[in-house]
């Protein structure tokens, strides 16, 4: 529940329709049936509707639309959140990129733990943590994702980064070496470099070094 985030803000004392899945996102389920729109409670700070990367001021009510086909979620500002393919069972697939959706604010930072997903070996301490932090300035926009710590030796993969950034970037440097523009979203899938989607103000970024380095990325 909110109030355990929030608990000294009394307007979360009595939600019980919003939750917190994590500490990043906020997740408002339509309950009632034949709902057309409902109202959702933003907690202070700045937070992102996940479907459209529009932004809301903390400390408000706001009215919605409820289509069936949207489950409404909205992410704290500030959040790193670390997604790799679905699957049905571990290494189902081989898991060569992490995306990383970002929503940059101030400084902000995540650890990611990895194991093998298959031993008992984690009860053993054998696992990694990896840091990103990101650095949001008046100017400049700063990414770091570190090398892993730990046990474990996670397997090499390369980054794809995606945040929400309200101007178009003249120039994206990884480790000191300037990325190549893309043309496409589909491009930056596939490709070293990057694209800025103007539409929903969102930037990829597919890094060129992999998680065996140190990386950093510096948005002008």
């Amino acid at each position: 529940p909110l109030v355990m985030d929030y608990p000294q803000d009394e307007n979360t004392y009595q939600l019980a329709r919003q939750y917190m899945f994590g500490p990043w996102m906020m997740v408002c389920p339509v309950t009632t049936k034949g709902a057309l729109s409902q109202h959702v409670y933003f907690p202070g700070g700045e937070w992102f509707d996940y479907e459209t990367g529009e932004r809301y001021e903390g400390r408000q009510y706001k009215s919605f639309l409820t289509p069936l086909d949207v489950l409404p979620v909205y992410i704290k500002a500030g959040a790193i959140i670390p997604m790799q393919p679905a699957m049905q069972w571990v290494d189902q697939h081989p898991v060569d990129v992490i995306t990383l959706d970002v929503y940059p604010s101030g400084i902000s930072s995540y650890e990611m733990y990895e194991d093998d997903g298959i031993s008992m070996d984690y009860q053993k301490g054998i696992g990694s943590l990896t840091r990103f932090t990101s650095r949001l300035a008046d100017d400049s926009w700063t990414f770091t994702a570190d090398k892993p710590i730990g046990k474990y030796k996670p397997v090499r993969h390369t980054y794809l980064v995606k945040a929400y950034l309200q101007n178009a970037p003249q120039s994206v440097i990884e480790n000191g070496k300037s990325l190549p523009v893309l043309s496409s979203v589909a491009d930056a899938d596939r490709n070293t470099g990057w694209f800025y989607d103007t539409e929903h103000k969102r930037l990829y970024v597919k890094t060129a070094g992999d998680n065996h380095q140190k990386i950093e990325i510096v948005v002008q």
